[in-house]
């Protein structure tokens, strides 16, 4: 026998691969194949729905995600609520020691001014002086 020996022959439903899902559908030829078959593609689409059940579900990663930065958020708020409250406490605490720069600063913010002393107040930077005139105040 030689190596360019004939090639034996095809079987009809061998002939040409074709598709894919025509190979995978034509894949089971017994019944352990069939059931092996079923079990793999069960077991994908069981691993397919829970993964993506767990990245866009309730309680999944992006919802997980948005928690943690709330959490993160309002912790930072937390800290400086906390900062500001122990100013206060020191500010506070120099009020009650009476210290005359403290209270000072006190008269001076509620426009509170010394013997022989003015106090000029100056309008907002936000607001007019005075309101726009009206257009078409007098028509004629």
């Amino acid at each position: 026998m030689s190596r360019s020996a004939a090639k034996p022959e095809r079987r009809p439903e061998e002939a040409a691969p074709g598709p894919l899902w025509r190979r995978l559908l034509r894949y089971p030829r017994s019944d352990r194949e069939r059931w092996r078959f079923a079990l793999f593609l069960g077991l994908t689409l069981a691993l397919v729905f829970f993964v993506v059940r767990e990245i866009y579900g309730p309680g999944g990663y992006l919802v997980w995600r948005q928690q943690r930065s709330e959490y993160r958020a309002r912790q930072r708020r937390v800290l400086e609520l906390e900062r500001q409250g122990e100013a206060r406490e020191k500010w506070n605490e120099r009020l009650r020691q009476g210290d005359p720069a403290a209270i000072e600063r006190v008269a001076r913010d509620q426009r509170m001014a010394r013997p022989n002393e003015t106090v000029y107040t100056l309008p907002d930077q936000d607001k007019p002086a005075h309101p726009p005139a009206a257009e078409n105040a007098n028509p004629k």
